[in-house]
């Protein structure tokens, strides 16, 4: 789908706009009205809300911050179901699956949201049901992903953060390669579903094997310290709902070749 506005011009939405060939909405964002008028005027066959705060640095700051957490993350995303049933415009909602405690389970997308230890995913939580319980009604995707992973260095992008980190836990995790995730939501718009869908890597990855690829660019060799992130670092994804829809995301070892390869050669070439 090619005409699609994306609203939210950070790390995640420029990719999107970037990858599908979307184009991004103009003007900031206040009101239902506002959301309405951009529609209005432009006629896109889906809006994405790619609106969000997760902190300058890192989202533990969303604590110090309650009130533009609070507006980004839960407020915002109301005001474009709104709009998107008023409109009967189809509605990309960004979430995550930053929502969850620690589980050797994989998490589905039927699992609700369950931690609680800071404000920015108790923000997300919140709009991640609404969106899901309105989800017919506003023809919307709710879209949980995480831990971003993309071919273009950035602050946000897990390679960028690992060259950055003095330790890394060898906990299991889920983590989204941008392309796919891009790629993902477009296979979901091209075949009208709506609901709930998880985006990430096939399988949970480890930070140390992963570095062990990033290894044989640059020297980086942190410190392997199990147990060192909270509860809440270590969410396993089951993505089987988008691959039973007909889309396949990248798998570990493709993550770990392709994908490193694919980072170095754009940091090289910067």
């Amino acid at each position: 789908m090619n005409n699609v506005m994306v609203f939210g011009r950070g790390f995640i939405g420029t990719r999107l706009k970037e990858l599908n060939d979307w184009y991004f909405a103009e003007g900031r964002i206040g009101s239902v009205e506002d959301i309405v008028t951009q529609i209005e005027k432009h006629h896109p066959e889906a809006i994405v809300n790619a609106i969000g705060f997760a902190g300058r640095n890192n989202v533990d700051e969303c604590n110090d911050e309650m009130t533009e957490t609070i507006y980004r993350n839960s407020y915002l995303p109301l005001l474009f179901m709104e709009a998107a049933m008023q409109t009967r415009t189809k509605l990309v909602h960004l979430g995550t699956g930053c929502m969850f405690t620690d589980s050797e389970q994989l998490r589905t997308e039927e699992d609700v949201p369950n931690y609680t230890g800071l404000l920015y995913s108790r923000t997300k939580a919140y709009a991640d049901l609404a969106i899901n319980n309105f989800a017919e009604e506003a023809q919307a995707l709710n879209i949980r992903f995480r831990v971003p992973i993309d071919s273009r260095p950035h602050t946000r992008n897990l390679l960028d953060k690992l060259r950055r980190f003095d330790h890394v836990t060898s906990e299991p995790n889920s983590v989204t390669w941008v392309p796919d995730l891009a790629a993902g939501i477009n296979h979901l718009l091209d075949n009208d579903k709506t609901g709930t869908y998880n985006i990430a890597v096939t399988k949970p990855i480890d930070y140390p094997t992963l570095l062990s690829f990033m290894n044989e660019y640059e020297g980086l060799f942190p410190d392997i310290v199990p147990g060192i992130e909270e509860e809440r670092t270590k969410v396993r994804m089951d993505v089987s709902k988008i691959q039973e829809s007909g889309y396949n995301p990248m798998t570990p070892d493709e993550l770990f070749t392709k994908g490193v390869d694919e980072y170095y050669q754009t940091l090289e070439a910067d």
